[in-house]
């Protein structure tokens, strides 16, 4: 039978997992089950590594003073830097040595990043003229035929 995990292992738990511990590390620290934490934590909320205010520190803050134009800047640069990491990632993969479904996999994969590039940086992309079908069934027929 489990031994209950106590206030004092929980406090020191939670103080661990909002520092960035492992659950391994913090259940040898705390002579607590791993799944008792886990369970207690996510029951609790704070099963997540660290504080998000840490995490996001400084930019979390700076958020609320900074203009539409700002934040849309901060997220593209963000998207710039995850679609650069997925293109190293792609990057590193020879092709040469994979099997069909990792090959099948890559193409995949570099077809989102391709559709996130495109959309992120208006790669490709021209103006189409769009036509109302309102508009063209208003239209005479001698036009439509």
């Amino acid at each position: 039978m489990s031994k209950r995990i106590d206030a004092a292992q929980l406090k020191l738990a939670r103080a661990m997992r909002k520092e960035g511990k492992s659950w391994p590390a913090i259940a040898q620290a705390t002579a607590a089950s791993e799944r008792g934490l886990r369970y207690n934590a996510a029951k609790n909320g704070w099963q997540t590594k660290g504080d998000i205010r840490q995490q996001g520190g400084n930019q979390l803050a700076a958020l609320p003073d900074k203009t539409i134009d700002e934040l849309a800047e901060l997220v593209k640069s963000r998207l710039a830097v995850d679609i650069e990491t997925s293109v190293e990632a792609l990057a590193s993969w020879r092709p040469a040595e994979l099997e069909l479904a990792q090959l099948e996999k890559r193409e995949r994969v570099a077809d989102s990043v391709q559709k996130r590039a495109a959309n992120l940086f208006n790669i490709g992309q021209t103006e189409q003229p769009v036509v109302n079908i309102a508009v063209l069934s208003q239209l005479p027929d001698a036009i439509n035929h």
